[in-house]
């Protein structure tokens, strides 16, 4: 097999899902509670930064869910320059809440969960931290895990990566694109003794030359690039990797 270059989408961004509660409360997303999201995430940062960036706070409602862009910028009026931008998906109907933003700065989706379930919906712990990613579909469904026909602009889905801990801290790495061939002949530990805890992807699309670079972790992160973030989405919800909308555990 030649070694072709294939362009990659970037940048990836990091991803952390949280899972709502299932209860009938239902988000109120008012300007006034907007205003009021805006003055506490206004001291928070201060607090945690120990510095004061203008905040930028700019709200979408596309009929099905609430896109919050949170943007921090430095230097005078004029000159400014962007340092940070976050985004936070509020998908009320789910409910889920699902945040993009640095890395760096882990304490900023914990941040986000507590105040998006207090301000609109009155309760600091509407969101959990709960698993809502599971690779265990490699195990089970083999071959079958990867098919990606069925979502509209995905051609090819390949299993680049995986990582297997044991329920002792034990952790095996399995590389390449052989690695899913392998999961089936290694005799793994059963489920309750070990768990898949990291994949990586190589994803094709049908409608561009660019493959994406995706990265799941049990649990609630996941990295890809955002510009096809929904055929992502949509993909591991097909294939039973992502908890929630409709999957059971």
């Amino acid at each position: 097999m030649k070694n072709v270059d294939i362009p990659v989408l970037k940048p990836n961004r990091t991803f952390v899902y949280f899972q709502g509660k299932a209860n009938l409360k239902k988000a109120v997303v008012s300007k006034r509670r907007i205003r009021r999201l805006r003055w506490w995430l206004g001291v928070i940062f201060r607090r945690k930064q120990r510095i004061a960036l203008p905040l930028e706070l700019s709200v979408e409602y596309d009929g099905n869910a609430w896109c919050f862009t949170i943007c921090e910028r430095s230097g005078l009026c004029g000159t400014s320059r962007l340092e940070r931008c976050d985004r936070v998906l509020l998908r009320p109907q789910t409910p889920e809440l699902r945040v993009i933003f640095n890395r760096k700065r882990p304490w900023v989706a914990e941040t986000y969960r507590i105040l998006f379930g207090k301000i609109f919906y009155g309760d600091r712990e509407q969101f959990s931290c709960g698993d809502v990613f599971s690779l265990e579909t490699l195990r089970t469904d083999g071959i079958r895990a990867l098919h990606c026909r069925d979502v509209a602009g995905l051609k090819e889905v390949i299993l680049t990566h995986c990582k297997v801990r044991s329920a002792d801290g034990e952790t095996m790495a399995i590389h390449g694109p052989d690695a899913l061939e392998i999961i089936g002949k290694v005799r793994l530990p059963p489920p309750e003794k070990s768990r898949i805890i990291s994949a990586k992807f190589l994803v094709h699309f049908s409608d561009r030359t660019s493959v994406a670079r995706v990265k799941i972790r049990h649990g609630n992160r996941a990295e890809f690039p955002p510009e096809v973030s929904e055929m992502i989405e949509q993909w591991l919800i097909e294939r039973g990797f992502k908890y929630g909308n409709g999957h059971e555990k």
